[in-house]
């Protein structure tokens, strides 16, 4: 092998170690991601959202403070842009055929929730959007506001609820582009930038 030869294996050998390397760098950082869990929101009593499946368990629900705002205490989690938004059961606000509501990609979406099914009192909205972690800094993550949320059982901190047991009822949902009343569910699945 001549010397000619020998530099241009050296430099071939150094450039796939780097390359070899860089790879092994990023899938490093992208395994310390983690996938974040659904939202779910229910209603029939008092308002529920809970973060987490079986599968994917939820996360802490942390309160920003000096606000009625809480947010996904997930220090790995993947940042996020949109949410997937389906619906159980529910049906288009103004659609003379009382269509189901179909799934939507959003940015956010307002629950609006009666929380003691009485015709003369309003009713509350409960924001779900995209927001900062912690300390109003961090990977923008599921955050949720409005008035009277808390943790009620810090057994369990991924739930949050609003209002009393028994009293209330989801009476619709506004998303970007249409309302969907009376959903029994809405499942909110965040999806990374």
């Amino acid at each position: 092998m001549t010397d000619s030869q020998r530099t241009i294996l050296v430099g071939v050998l150094i450039a796939a170690a780097a390359i070899a390397g860089a790879i092994a760098a990023t899938l490093l950082a992208s395994s310390s991601d983690e996938d974040r869990p659904p939202i779910i929101v229910k209603g029939g009593g008092s308002l529920i959202i809970q973060n987490g499946v079986d599968d994917r368990p939820g996360k802490k629900w942390a309160k920003r403070n000096g606000v009625d705002e809480f947010y996904q205490e997930h220090t790995n989690g993947k940042p996020v842009k949109w949410f997937q938004v389906y619906f159980v059961g529910g049906a288009v606000s103004g659609d003379p055929n009382n269509g189901p509501c179909k799934p939507i990609t959003v940015g956010n979406f307002t629950v609006r929730f009666d929380d003691d099914e009485r015709p003369d009192t309003a009713l509350k909205n409960y924001v779900v959007d995209i927001g900062p972690g912690a300390g109003g800094g961090g990977t923008p993550g599921p955050t949720v506001s409005g008035e009277g949320l808390r943790v009620e059982n810090p057994n369990i901190p991924s739930v949050l609820t609003a209002g009393q047991a028994n009293t209330g009822k989801i009476a619709s949902v506004k998303v970007a582009t249409f309302e969907c009343t009376s959903p029994l569910e809405i499942w909110a699945e965040p999806i990374k930038q």
